[in-house]
């Protein structure tokens, strides 16, 4: 036998959201904008492939490269609002490899960038002025000054340079070139879900959760009692009965705390610099 208990919960027949114990667990609002951040996240990873193809479209590289980072951070938030049965194992799977390759793959082409500029830093000053193509006795002349490379156009001269240089072996086996592996193993798993999961508009919030039965065993009698809507013990809460002001707090508080604290040390630093000169 079953037996319900507890059914004056609003959200148990409405099928556009899902609240419980003062909490939501799902609504369709979110299914579209989590779907919405996932095919940006399936898009960027394209443009970021395939910027490498030609060095003038490298620039496109690491802007795509940060809006699929960030694309991935809202779809992940927003999923968080779409629970329904859960997920399966193979899924989970498929996302902690999505994750995992991202953030392996960044943290790659971190050490890759660190390493080259360390490279470029490390020069003698001599050979950065041969790549200038600046004699260092004519500085003193306009014109010959003018015609001046950069130091943005040397620097990403002389990392071209290095790499070049580089072995077929040391190119293959590089930071950079994981990077650009991990990062694929994490937009292909991504890619896979978005083909078998077409964009529909018959989502909908169509579970409700139940408090598990402890010590069911030797019972022949089941039954379910439905999470209430509202937290009895809501007043404990530091949010309750203050939804609309909390944002704010969490946002402007610390925004004023910063620039208090900002304040005080840029001032600190400036009485510090006139007793150094004193």
């Amino acid at each position: 036998m079953y037996y319900l208990h507890d059914i004056n919960s609003t959200s148990l027949f409405d099928y556009s959201y899902t609240y419980q114990y003062s909490k939501y667990s799902c609504s369709i609002i979110f299914y579209y904008i989590h779907v919405s951040f996932s095919y940006l996240v399936f898009i960027s990873g394209i443009f970021a492939f395939l910027s490498r193809l030609h060095e003038k479209l490298h620039p496109i590289h690491e802007w795509s490269g940060r809006i699929y980072i960030l694309s991935m951070l809202y779809a992940t938030a927003t999923s968080l609002l779409i629970n329904n049965t859960g997920l399966p194992l193979g899924v989970l799977v498929s996302f902690c490899l999505c994750i995992g390759g991202l953030t392996i793959g960044w943290f790659l082409i971190l050490k890759h960038k660190k390493d080259m500029n360390n490279k470029v830093i490390n020069r003698e000053f001599k050979e950065i002025f041969e790549e200038l193509d600046v004699d260092i006795h004519f500085l003193h002349n306009k014109d010959k000054f003018n015609e001046c490379k950069t130091l943005k156009e040397t620097i990403l001269r002389l990392m071209g340079k290095d790499i070049e240089e580089k072995t077929f072996i040391q190119r293959l086996f590089s930071y950079k070139s994981f990077h650009g592996i991990f990062m694929f193993m994490s937009w292909i798993n991504i890619a896979g879900r978005v083909f078998v999961t077409p964009l529909s508009d018959d989502f909908t919030c169509y579970t409700y959760p139940i408090y598990k039965q402890p010590n069911m065993t030797n019972s022949s009698t089941i039954e379910f009692e439905i999470v209430p809507e509202d937290d009895p013990n809501y007043d404990r809460l530091p949010w309750a009965n203050m939804e609309d002001l909390w944002g704010v707090y969490l946002s402007l508080g610390p925004i004023i705390f910063s620039l208090i604290v900002g304040a005080i040390w840029i001032a600190i630093s400036k009485v510090k610099k006139k007793k150094e000169k004193n």
